[in-house]
C-alpha cells in the first residue's frame, strides 16, 4: 500500500536530470568521492561502467557517491530509481596516475639553446610543472627549453598530474659558462710583409 501511495504521488515517476558530474575521473581502485548535481527524487542506485558506488548522501539537488574500482577508460555513469534511468555517456573516467620516468639530471651551457622533455607514464591528458626553473629557461607543455643566461646548478621540482593524480622529482640542471679564448699579446708583435 505504501508503494502504491509512492507511485500515485509520482515520487518515483520523474527520471532522474543530471547537470554535472565532479570530479569526472579518478583513479582505478575506485573511493573516489562524486558530487552529482542536478534533480533528484527517490535515486536508489548509481553505477559507473555497470557497477555499483556507495552513496554517501541524498537530497533533491545533490548525490554524493563514492566510486567503485574500475578499468582505465571512460565510463557511462547511471543514476536510477525504482523506475526510471539517466545515462550520462562517458560521465567518468578511470585514469592511471602518473609516473615520471625521464632522466632526472641535464646540462647546458650558457648563451646555447636548451631543452628537456619531462616524461611520464599515466593516461593523458597529463598537465606538467617546473619550478623554480634556471634564467632563461620556460616549460611549455612537457618541455622545458630556452637559452640559459646564467651558470650554476640549479634543483629544479618537476611534477606531472592527472585526475587520478601526481608524481613530482627533483631534477638536477647544470649549466656551465663556457670560457671564450681571448688574446692578451702577438709576440714578435712585427713581421715581414711576405711572412715568414
Amino acid at each position: 500500500m505504501a508503494l502504491m501511495n509512492v507511485l500515485a504521488s509520482g515520487a518515483l515517476a520523474a527520471a532522474p536530470q543530471v547537470d554535472s558530474i565532479a570530479p569526472n575521473s579518478g583513479p582505478l581502485t575506485g573511493l573516489t568521492a562524486v558530487t552529482i548535481n542536478g534533480q533528484f527524487s527517490g535515486v536508489l542506485t548509481v553505477t559507473f561502467g555497470g557497477l555499483p558506488g556507495i552513496i554517501t548522501g541524498n537530497s533533491a539537488t545533490d548525490i554524493t557517491v563514492l566510486t567503485p574500482a574500475g578499468l582505465e577508460g571512460a565510463a557511462d555513469v547511471v543514476v536510477s530509481t525504482l523506475l526510471e534511468s539517466t545515462t550520462v555517456t562517458s560521465g567518468f573516467t578511470y585514469q592511471i596516475p602518473p609516473v615520471i620516468i625521464s632522466l632526472l639530471v641535464a646540462t647546458g651551457n650558457v648563451s646555447a639553446a636548451f631543452s628537456y622533455q619531462i616524461t611520464s607514464l599515466g593516461t593523458a591528458p597529463l598537465s606538467f610543472s617546473a619550478n623554480p626553473l634556471p634564467p632563461g629557461l620556460t616549460l611549455s607543455g612537457n618541455t622545458i627549453s630556452g637559452t640559459p643566461t646564467q651558470a650554476g646548478i640549479f634543483t629544479v621540482n618537476i611534477g606531472a598530474s592527472n585526475g587520478a593524480g601526481s608524481d613530482s622529482r627533483p631534477l638536477v640542471i647544470t649549466i656551465t659558462a663556457l670560457l671564450v679564448p681571448s688574446i692578451s699579446a702577438v709576440s714578435p708583435a712585427f713581421g715581414l710583409t711576405s711572412g715568414g
